[in-house]
C-alpha cells in the first residue's frame, strides 16, 4: 500500500475509534508463529493473583514487532499527538470457570478513561471530548462464545460515563442484543478508545484464554504502571523514541 494510502487508512482507523463505533479490528495482525512465541513467553513466568503476567517487555524481541509497527505508532500519533508514550503491556490469563456459576467481569473502561470519567459533570465536561489513551488488544487464543469472547457496546466511548456505575445497563443491553462480541482468531488486533465499554465474560471452555493488552497514552498522562521502575528510564525513553520514529507521515 502506498504511503499516502497508508496514512489515509490510519486516519480512517482513528475516526472509527473516536467518532464511530469505538473499535477497529484487523485480522491476522500476528502470524501463528508470533502468537506461539508470545504464548510461550507468558507460560515462562508466573501470573499474579489477578492472572496477569507483567515485566515481559525486556524478555523477547517480539514486542518490537508490535510496538514499532506502523499501525501502532501512526494510529497512536494521530489519536494522541506526536508525544504519545507507552503506558503498559501485559498478558492476562482467564482460567476456565465453573459451568454453573460463571463469573462476569464488571464492564469497564481503560486507563486513563477510568480516571477521567465519573459521576461529576465537571470531570465529564473537561475530559469527555479528548482521547487520552488507546488499547491495543490481541487475543493469543481464539475468542469464542464458549470462552467468553469480549463483549462491548458500540459507540459507548461517547457516553462519557463510568460503566461500573451502570453495569446493570450494560448487561441489560447485552441481553437485548445491543452489545457485540469480539469473536476472532488468535493474532487479531483490536484497537479501541480508552472510554470504550467492554467486559470479559466467563470462560466456560476447558482451556485458558490468554489476552495481550498494550496501553498507549497521551504524552501528558502518567502511565498506569511503573514502566520506568520495571525497565529503567533510559530503556523506556529510547523505546518511545523508536515508536515515534515509525509514524507514517500524513
Amino acid at each position: 500500500m502506498a504511503e499516502n494510502s497508508l496514512a489515509q487508512h490510519y486516519s480512517d482507523i482513528v475516526a472509527e475509534i473516536t467518532k464511530g463505533g469505538g473499535i477497529h479490528i484487523e485480522e491476522d495482525f500476528l502470524s501463528p508463529g508470533q502468537v506461539a512465541g508470545f504464548v510461550a513467553l507468558a507460560e515462562s513466568y508466573e501470573p499474579d493473583r489477578f492472572g496477569t503476567v507483567r515485566g515481559l517487555l525486556d524478555k523477547s524481541p517480539l514486542w518490537a514487532q508490535i510496538l514499532e509497527h506502523p499501525v501502532t505508532t501512526s494510529v497512536s500519533s494521530l489519536a494522541l499527538g506526536p508525544n504519545f508514550q507507552l503506558g503498559s503491556v501485559d498478558i492476562k490469563y482467564f482460567h476456565p470457570e465453573n459451568q454453573v456459576n460463571v463469573k462476569r467481569v464488571i464492564p469497564h473502561v481503560d486507563y486513563p478513561g477510568s480516571a477521567s470519567i465519573g459521576p461529576s459533570a465537571g470531570v465529564d465536561g473537561r475530559f469527555g471530548e479528548f482521547t487520552l489513551g488507546l488499547k491495543f488488544f490481541i487475543p493469543l487464543t481464539d475468542l469464542t462464545i464458549e470462552n467468553g469472547a469480549t463483549a462491548y457496546l458500540p459507540g459507548s466511548q461517547n457516553l462519557n460515563a463510568d460503566p461500573e456505575l451502570y453495569g446493570r445497563m450494560f448487561f441489560d443491553l447485552h441481553a437485548a442484543g445491543e452489545s457485540k462480541r469480539l469473536i476472532v482468531k488468535a493474532g487479531t488486533l483490536a484497537i479501541w478508545n480508552n472510554r470504550f465499554w467492554h467486559a470479559e465474560l466467563g470462560n466456560r471452555s476447558a482451556i485458558d484464554k490468554l489476552l495481550m493488552h498494550i496501553c498507549v497514552v497521551h504524552g501528558n498522562v502518567t502511565p498506569p504502571h511503573a514502566l520506568d521502575t520495571m525497565y529503567g528510564c533510559d530503556r523506556i525513553a529510547k523505546l518511545n523514541s523508536r515508536m515515534r520514529a515509525r509514524v507514517v507521515a500524513s
